[in-house]
């Protein structure tokens, strides 16, 4: 359970490097963005409920950048990247 734990918090962390990431995704948990911030730096972990809800987050966010067709999701704008391709 610990592993899945760990391998949960690292994919928030990537999942949360965006500009408002943090705080949207502690309003969609209706938790502080403080008490994330514990959970993301290991010194608090969370409970199963809110676990599983950080997870279908996590996904939500993996389905919205996919589906952004290599563009700047803050932005909008297409990426040099993805015109190269």
């Amino acid at each position: 359970m610990r592993s899945h734990l760990k391998n949960l918090i690292a994919d928030v962390r990537a999942a949360t490097v965006g500009r408002g990431s943090k705080k949207n995704l502690a309003a969609s948990l209706k938790i502080p963005q403080s008490r994330l911030s514990e959970w993301l730096n290991g010194r608090h972990e969370p409970g199963a409920e809110i676990a599983l809800r950080m997870r279908f987050w996590v996904e939500e966010q993996r389905k919205t950048r996919a589906g952004a067709g290599g563009k700047n999701t803050r932005t909008g704008k297409q990426t040099q990247r993805s015109t190269l391709a």
